[in-house]
């Protein structure tokens, strides 16, 4: 659906707009860019949307800090879903929400992501989807 501004009116007239396009046959992924993420990541989730959060999209951690990782950004959202009365999603719920195969029933060559890396490091980007009145989690890392 293209990008659009930082204000709930624009997620709500793009909501709007892919109601009217698609009826109820769609996904609704929401990411906010900036110091916007976080506030514009509650709106979908309240309106049974999904959300998505990284730091390929925001650096932004808090007022006068950088997050540290996505790690960060997760924690955060996470708490904005459950402070909404939602469920988390696993990523196996997640793959079946988005009629995902899984990086194990894919044919693609190794890739950093398969490499081992340190303990508490993350890679990737993660998002919360609602279904079915439960939000839900999805990530792109591990299989």
């Amino acid at each position: 659906m293209g990008g659009i501004g930082s204000h709930p009116d624009d997620v709500a007239h793009m909501k709007r707009t892919a109601d009217r396009r698609f009826g109820a046959a769609y996904q609704w992924p929401v990411l906010g860019a900036g110091r916007s993420q976080m506030p514009i990541a509650s709106v979908p989730a309240a309106q049974g949307g999904n959300v998505r959060v990284g730091r390929e999209d925001s650096l932004w951690g808090g007022p006068g800090r950088l997050a540290r990782g996505n790690a960060d950004q997760v924690h955060r959202v996470r708490g904005i879903v459950e402070g909404l009365g939602l469920e988390i999603a696993s990523p196996d719920e997640a793959r079946a929400m988005l009629a995902l195969k899984g990086r194990n029933e894919v044919g693609f060559a190794p890739t950093a992501v398969d490499a081992p890396r340190a303990p508490g490091r993350s890679l990737g980007s993660a998002g919360c989807s609602r279904a079915e009145g439960r939000s839900r989690r999805s990530s792109n890392v591990g299989p």
